[in-house]
């Protein structure tokens, strides 16, 4: 029984490290894996532990192994350097851009494909190296902390806030190591002592799970209050110690002090502190790991939460906008999407680090507040309520929904004052933006005009956060004409300047979007999350959003049903955009001087894009079967060589450093411990050895250097006898392997 329980802890020790680290290494450096990834990775580890732990198990399980990832690597189709190049490029993007705060951020987030084989295969290596470890007759703890911790520690770093169930796995890995002791035997009772120690463990962090989700549990919620009261403590210790104050009431006083909540800007690129949003400025970087707040929804998708908008442009600069003192317009389509019967109902609940200036709310709430720009925050940190959700658009339902009572003549006055307002705009940027319209055939009155100018803007740019400063005083103009590239703060500008000069009420509105939201699961919302969109009034109906931003997520997210303003039909739009031309450069421009409309890529001779290898427009030729098969062979032998001749090389180190302990009565131990080892591969104990052992164990008398040279010397003896006597084969791995000396 004991040997059964044994061999089992080392295959639960091996599974839990290696899913554990796997699902770190994903998070923390932005990894692409599919989720059959974690489903070979444990094969893997099955086969791997087959054939360290059995005696013929080696033969079975690293052939099987090897067949595994050949066929994850053929049916792939992948090209093995590629993904390697590109899962190193990803490490150190993600790396550089949190340890610098670059926009190396930014280009992690935006690399495609799958790194599923190339990290497959280097935790076949990690995972080879822990079962051997796992399975070792010595240094078991030491070897395994020493393959894993590391990575740990990165992935740790990199993260920062890691998902607590793959942390809290490897803690255990590390705790179940330490109960299995540091010498692997099947006739002892660590598999049993592993088992013990880690069910309860499990029964008691899934109770805890159960009732408390991690993900809601704010580790800097707390930090200002705590310091308060130690500070307010340490004052009434010391003016007790000196003017006989009252501690007790000085105590009490301390444990219901509480802190003055923090107002503050929320993390974004663009953030400048003021109220004005200024397009001249770079983008910043270092925010976009900062965590805003985290949102907890029972709709599944995606939600867009606006914070603030702006009113007035000059070209350069969007200003805070004028409230309207007469309407609470951002209550409009919230109540009349309450009035449906075919309207879904919502719950959120948000909780910031700190209370911000604004509250941020999803589309469509109905918050209670008299502005029509942006909702007090008023020192709230956390906070929820009721959002409604519609399968029916933006433009469908303003004839299909009725306000309320005194609403409707609260949306009549307001719909003036936006018209009037909100379509304000430069004479310059109309008249430079009028053509384009006209060219078009654009009319404020077309159905489907929100989407037909949404979809032209998205198709207008590329989506870049390093872009420069533009040279010019109309950031709308320069980036439809000239640019076409920015962010979403540029985009949203050309879009809102576009509806103003068909005279539709638009304002640039920022906030979040929350993608991939889970019922029930806490998502956490980064500074790298802040976006920026279109809003526009829709007359009886209120303020929605538009998306207009084409960038490296399009496509990434679902958004919602009802939650923001839907988009044509793929199909409907790509006829739209080839029916209507785009605006052409100036005659008389030269098309190197920066003047054209946007960059083409290079041409081939044939006029085909050319690659980067320097080809005319051919794919790059993937190699033959047989290079491929070669080059995974060699991997495969390399990665093995390294595995074999690295732990030998530790172990020797590690051996040697026990057998020269200062302290004779540990080394005379020691140097038995390696007999035992050693009489593995056959031979018997001498007799001093076990004499001096028991002495050094067991009685007060210290050893002397006599008694330890000669245990050394028949330690030497006996390795060099045992060794003699076995077949070639045996003798690599008593050496190599076992590193014996």
């Amino acid at each position: 029984m004991n040997s059964i329980l044994n061999r089992a802890a080392n295959l639960v020790l091996l599974e839990m490290s290696m899913l554990s680290l796997c699902v770190l290494v994903r998070d923390s450096f932005s990894l692409v894996l599919p989720a059959e990834t974690f489903l070979w990775l444990a094969l893997l580890c099955l086969l791997l532990w087959v054939a360290m732990t059995f005696n013929r198990g080696f033969f079975i399980g690293m052939p099987l192994s090897a067949a595994v990832l050949w066929y994850v690597y053929t049916s792939r189709s992948a090209d093995l350097m590629a993904e390697v190049r590109g899962l190193l490029e990803n490490i150190s993007a993600v790396y550089y851009g949190h340890y610098t705060g670059t926009t190396a951020v930014a280009t992690a987030e935006g690399m495609t494909g799958t790194h599923e084989v190339a990290v497959l295969f280097f935790f076949f290596v990690l995972a080879a190296f822990i079962a051997a470890s796992l399975s070792s007759g010595s240094f078991r703890v030491s070897l395994s902390v020493l393959a894993t911790l590391p990575l740990f520690a990165l992935c740790i770093a990199v993260n920062g806030v890691p998902d607590t169930l793959p942390v809290l796995v490897f803690l255990l890995f590390l705790a179940g190591l330490q109960l299995g002791g540091d010498v692997f035997r099947l006739d002892d009772g660590a598999g049993k002592a592993l088992f013990f120690g880690i069910v309860p463990c499990l029964l008691v962090l899934s109770v805890l799970l159960l009732f408390y989700n991690p993900k809601n549990y704010e580790p800097t919620e707390h930090d200002i209050s705590l310091s308060q009261r130690f500070d307010k403590l340490g004052n009434a210790m010391a003016e007790w110690l000196s003017e006989d104050g009252d501690l007790q009431e000085a105590i009490t006083s301390t444990l219901k002090v509480t802190a003055e909540p923090r107002i503050r800007r929320a993390p974004s690129g663009w953030d400048q502190g003021g109220d004005d949003l200024d397009l001249k400025a770079d983008f910043d970087t270092s925010k976009l790991d900062d965590e805003a707040f985290r949102v907890t929804s029972d709709t599944e998708g995606s939600l867009y939460f606006r914070g603030r908008s702006y009113g007035d442009y000059n070209g350069s600069s969007w200003s805070a906008a004028v409230e309207d003192t007469h309407g609470r317009a951002l209550r409009f389509a919230g109540e009349a999407l309450a009035s449906r019967s075919d309207t879904t109902t919502s719950q959120f609940q948000l909780k910031s680090v700190s209370a911000y200036d604004v509250l941020y709310l999803p589309y469509y709430s109905i918050p209670d507040a008299d502005s029509d720009v942006l909702i007090p925050a008023t020192g709230y940190s956390s906070y929820g309520g009721s959002y409604y959700l519609s399968a029916t658009g933006a433009d469908a339902l303003a004839g299909a929904v009725s306000l309320p009572g005194q609403r409707q003549e609260d949306e009549r006055r307001y719909r003036e004052y936006a018209h009037s307002y909100y379509t304000r705009l430069p004479d310059s940027t109309r008249s430079a933006l009028a053509p384009i319209c006209s060219t078009l055939g654009w009319d404020a009155s077309q159905s489907g005009i929100l989407w037909s100018v949404a979809e032209y803007v998205r198709s207008q740019g590329i989506y870049d956060v390093n872009v420069a400063p533009y040279p010019s005083d109309d950031y709308a103009v320069w980036f439809l004409t000239q640019s076409h590239t920015g962010y979403c703060i540029h985009f949203a500008t050309a879009a809102v300047a576009l509806y103003r000069t068909l005279g539709i009420p638009a304002r640039v509105c920022e906030g979040y979007l929350v993608n991939n939201t889970q019922p029930g699961n806490a998502i956490r919302v980064t500074g790298s999350d802040a976006h920026a969109w279109a809003e526009v009034y829709v007359d009886g109906l209120g303020w929605v959003p538009v998306e207009v931003t084409a960038s490296a997520a399009e496509g990434d997210y679902q958004p919602a049903e009802g939650s923001v303003a839907p988009t044509p039909d793929p199909g409907e739009a790509e006829q739209q955009m080839q029916a209507t031309p785009t605006p052409q450069p100036e005659a008389g421009k030269d098309a190197d001087s920066g003047d054209t409309e946007r960059p083409e890529p290079d041409a081939g001779e044939d006029g085909t894009p050319s690659d980067e290898t320097g080809g005319s427009g051919s794919a790059p030729r993937a190699a033959s079967p047989i290079l491929r098969a070669v080059l995974t062979t060699l991997l495969v032998l390399a990665g093995l060589s390294v595995l074999v001749f690295g732990r030998y090389f530790i172990l020797r180190k590690l051996l040697q450093s026990r057998l020269s302990d200062p302290d004779g009565n540990r080394r005379a131990v020691n140097l038995y411990r390696q007999a035992e080892r050693v009489l593995r591969y056959g031979g018997e104990m001498p007799k001093p050895m076990l004499e001096t052992a028991e002495k050094a164990r067991f009685s007060q008398h210290e050893v002397s250097g006599e008694e330890l040279q000669q245990c050394s010397e028949l330690l030497a003896q006996l390795t060099a006898a045992v060794s003699k006597n076995l077949k070639p084969w045996k003798r690599i791995l008593f050496r190599f392997w076992s590193g014996n000396l």
